[in-house]
């Protein structure tokens, strides 16, 4: 197979062409674990204050807690895909001489290739643990294995490359980790939920309405905007909270997006080297194309088609990092470094609370913070040497010279400087500890700042709204909509008394006995209209498919 500049490339240097990349999504789990652990210590202190003893171990726990749900998605992977795709069963005769022909040529051993019995799934996967992989067809490339071998050849040949280069762990083990940041970051946020409707109802089942008739109906002395307050600095302890643990998330998410997208390269070059770029093309050529935007690029689990077919015209291409993947990668440092330090900023601050300090001062806290330093600096060499590497290996095949390569890695390096210095100042994490940890810091901070938390925030919520739109529709939960009109309604009559309250204590004079201040009062108020607007919005959503569903029964 000679010819093509794919078939005729060294695959020598394709297995280690992004373990970096790997590394570096190991190193944000664990920095994310620890900024979980850290605020899951901070709710459940609440409960047990003053047992210092106790919080190292509750750090461990939880950590222990996040790898096991860890391995145990990556362990659980080979049953999604079956039911996914439903049980498969041996080949048929006709094409097992073709699947064992590109084993050999792969150099590949306990390798099973099984076929699905539907016809309506033409899609393969490659799965399994190490010494028993599978590669699982659809029913439908029966019918590609017929009018076109030589496609069916190509798609089996992807797969069976996605086996060589280690990209069956590397993949699974990537998407168990960011599953699980999102699983314990959802169960954390509102695990802090129910502990803030807990103490907002424990001692006054009433909340500030009952404060609300105190002060004005029966006359008595009491503060009526002393719950506002407390809400309204909890709501922006907890938004800080969220939109530094969202960050990690957005930045889990892209890593791990652009990680399958690499490998997806490296699985086309691999698959011309077994079957010929000729074939492998046209069937990245019949993938439908994406939409080009930047958002589109970002969360797609495949390259764009015309991408892949340049990097198969050109493979010393891929070796060469984009822009995109040097400043990401330097963004993303950034964040790491600032979080190691929001660490000892709340280690050594002696403002803070007792417990605060004691768990975040313990053995496991100082393991899950210097294990992603140590991997960081690992990637930081096996990035460096790698680019050098890619940037001679590129040059020289190309015959353009060592100097233009050099002056972009330069750049790269100019690039790198500059992005890592961007994740360290627009960085959630540091302010969201500072601000957990004494809401009132609220006066500190200005306002450039806190719209980039605010952005940020609204961004991820974007994200992954749109992620679990798609993903739980709410037309698929039948017999709720009568229940959640109730309920919106409930909420949204008493949050208007409360929203008239707040209007009032708000605009009162100074010498009505109001001791209000004045920010974390007016950002309670915009929570509460806010909150106001969106059930609205949700009631009047489900009455309008309430009466599309009676118009079409």
């Amino acid at each position: 197979m000679s010819g093509s500049p794919a078939e005729s490339f060294d695959f020598g240097t394709l297995p280690s062409g992004t373990r970096e990349r790997f590394i570096l999504l190991f190193a944000l789990a664990l920095i994310g674990c620890e900024q979980i652990a850290i605020y899951a210590v901070i709710l459940i202190s609440g409960y047990y204050p003053g047992q210092f003893y106790l919080y190292d171990w509750y750090l461990s726990a939880i950590i222990a807690a996040f790898f096991l749900v860890v391995f145990a998605s990556y362990a659980a992977h080979q049953k999604d895909i079956t039911k996914r795709f439903g049980p498969a069963g041996p080949l048929p005769p006709e094409m097992q001489p073709v699947c064992d022909q590109m084993l050999s040529k792969a150099g590949l051993r306990h390798v099973k290739i099984r076929m699905t019995s539907t016809l309506l799934q033409q899609d393969a996967i490659a799965c399994g643990f190490p010494f028993f992989r599978t590669v699982i067809l659809g029913g439908g490339l029966k019918l590609v294995f017929r009018k076109r071998p030589d496609m069916f050849a190509a798609i089996v040949a992807h797969e069976l490359s996605h086996i060589k280069n280690r990209d069956v762990d590397i993949g699974y083990l990537s998407r168990a980790i960011f599953s699980a940041l999102v699983l314990f970051t959802a169960s954390i946020l509102a695990f802090g939920m129910a502990r803030f409707l807990f103490e907002l109802f424990r001692n006054n089942p009433l909340g500030i309405v009952q404060d609300f008739l105190s002060y004005y109906v029966w006359g008595t002395q009491l503060q009526p905007a002393y719950n506002v307050i407390w809400v309204g600095n909890s709501v922006v302890a907890y938004l800080f909270e969220f939109a530094g643990l969202a960050l990690i998330l957005i930045l889990a998410f892209i890593n791990y997006t652009t990680l399958l997208r690499s490998r997806e390269h490296y699985a086309d070059l691999g698959g011309c080297f077994i079957v010929g770029s000729g074939p492998l093309a046209g069937v990245v050529g019949m993938a439908s194309p994406m939409r080009k935007s930047l958002f589109r690029r970002l969360i797609a689990f495949h390259p764009l088609p015309q991408a892949r077919l340049a990097v198969i015209a050109d493979p010393p291409s891929l070796l060469v990092p984009s822009n995109w993947e040097v400043a990401f990668s330097g963004y993303v440092f950034g964040v790491i470094t600032q979080n190691l330090y929001a660490g000892g900023f709340l280690h050594n601050s002696g403002t803070y609370t007792d417990y605060l300090k004691q768990a975040v001062s313990g053995w496991s806290s100082f393991l899950v913070t210097a294990l992603p330093l140590g991997l960081m600096l690992i990637f930081l060499l096996v990035l460096g040497s790698q680019n050098l590497r890619a940037s001679v290996a590129a040059g020289f095949e190309r015959g353009a010279g060592f100097a233009p390569y050099l002056l972009r890695s330069a750049l790269a390096a100019f690039c790198m400087f500059a992005s890592f210095a961007a994740g360290c100042i627009l960085n959630t994490s540091f302010l969201s500890v500072k601000l957990f940890g004494n809401p009132e810091n609220l006066y500190t901070v200005d306002i450039l700042t806190f719209s980039t938390l605010v952005g940020a925030t609204a961004i991820a919520a974007f994200v992954f709204g749109f992620y679990f739109r798609n993903l739980y529709p709410i037309s698929s939960f039948r017999g709720l909509s009568a229940s959640l009109r109730a309920i919106f309604l409930f909420l949204w009559l008493y949050l208007a008394v409360q929203l008239a309250q707040l209007i009032y204590a708000l605009a009162a004079p100074d010498d009505a006995g109001l001791d209000v201040p004045r920010v974390p009062f007016a950002i309670g108020l915009m929570v509460y209209i806010a909150i106001i607007f969106m059930l609205l919005a949700l009631m009047m959503a489900l009455a309008r498919r309430r009466t599309r569903a009676g118009a079409v029964s």
